[in-house]
This record gives C-alpha cells, sequence and structure tokens, in this order.
C-alpha cells in the first residue's frame, strides 16, 4: 500500500474514532446536581408530541423552536432519539431533559461556539442575567429568564446547579480557545399560546 493511502486511513480512522468519542461525551456524560441534592435526571421523550416542519425545505422535522431575540438566534430542534440530535449537525438536547412542559423538568441544550455553520452557541456570551429566552413547544410559549451562569473546567462531566423545584432551561457551550464550558441557567417565567 502506497504512503498516501496508508496516511490517508489513519486521518479517517482518527476522524471517526474522534466523532465517536465526541457524541458519547456530549450524549452520556453530563451529570445533573442542584444546590441541595442530585437531580434525578430521566427521560421525558413523549412520543405523541407533534412534529412542526423545518423551515427552509430542509428534510428534517423540529420538535421545538429555540428562539433567543438578544442574539437574534431561531433554531429548531429534532427529536431527542434522532441521528441529527448531535452538536455537530444541531442544537442537542441531551439525554436526560425534561421537555418544558414536564413539571420542575430542565431541559439541557448544548452547542458549539465558535466560527463553524454550526456554531449555533457563538453568542451566548452577550446574555445577561434576566435575558429572556424562549422555547416554543407543542403550540406554546415558554419564556425563561436567565438567571445564573458558571464556568467549569472541560472535563466530561458537568454538575448543573438549580433549584429542582422550578422548570428550567441548562444552555451549554464551550469557551473558544480554552479547556472550559459555560454554563447558563435559565427559569421558567410564563407560558402562552401560540
Amino acid at each position: 500500500m502506497s504512503k498516501s493511502k496508508t496516511l490517508l486511513i489513519l486521518v479517517l480512522l482518527f476522524l471517526v474514532i474522534r466523532y465517536i468519542k465526541v457524541d458519547e461525551i456530549e450524549e452520556e456524560s453530563i451529570q445533573n446536581k442542584n444546590t441541595s441534592s442530585s437531580y434525578n435526571s430521566y427521560n421525558s421523550h413523549d412520543d405523541n408530541n407533534s412534529t412542526i416542519p423545518i423551515i427552509n425545505n430542509e428534510s428534517k422535522k423540529y420538535i421545538a423552536y429555540l428562539n433567543i431575540p438578544k442574539i437574534n438566534l431561531y433554531k429548531g430542534l429534532v427529536d431527542i432519539n434522532s441521528n441529527d440530535n448531535n452538536v455537530d449537525r444541531n442544537i442537542q438536547i441531551i439525554n436526560g431533559s425534561g421537555m418544558p412542559d414536564i413539571e420542575k423538568g430542565n431541559l439541557i441544550l448544548a452547542a458549539h461556539s465558535g466560527n463553524s455553520n454550526v456554531s449555533f452557541f457563538r453568542d451566548l456570551n452577550k446574555l445577561i442575567i434576566n435575558d429572556s429566552i424562549y422555547i416554543e413547544y407543542n403550540n406554546k410559549s415558554y419564556e425563561y429568564r436567565m438567571i445564573d451562569y458558571y464556568i467549569v473546567e472541560k472535563t466530561g462531566y458537568i454538575d448543573i446547579i438549580r433549584n429542582e423545584n422550578i422548570n428550567t432551561l441548562t444552555l451549554i457551550t464551550c469557551i473558544e480557545n480554552t479547556n472550559k464550558q459555560i454554563i447558563f441557567i435559565c427559569e421558567l417565567n410564563k407560558i402562552t399560546d401560540l
């Protein structure tokens, strides 16, 4: 086998291993914790949810939309069981998340920061306390207010510090050019019909 073919095989093998590792970290290694005890995560996926067609003739369907007016972000969320539910393609719903209609649930979303075309959370650092973030889900708009944020080392595990008696939205992204992640904690403020 020629040197160029061997090099190509090694590069492809590295990329496959890297993709699998990133996917495992993002989907399986988030630990939830509140200020007084461990947060019990559970899968609240509802197979009866209606889907909303995607805009721009894409082939996927969104089950919900994330809307952050301050940073001009309006992006659909795919079903948690979809192959497209990963940070390399979309904003990822992390396993164990509770959708907005789950009482005392925590919807946990992760996405890349940076400058790529999938860096949907590139401007999250512009959010400040009391900024509004919306989830549109099942014909309702859930308005959350950002109440806190904190930075942690990127180790593959994150302690989510939240009040487990309040519906919560947690947004997670890396801080570009560092080994750190920033976590935004948002609490449900109000629900309106769409």
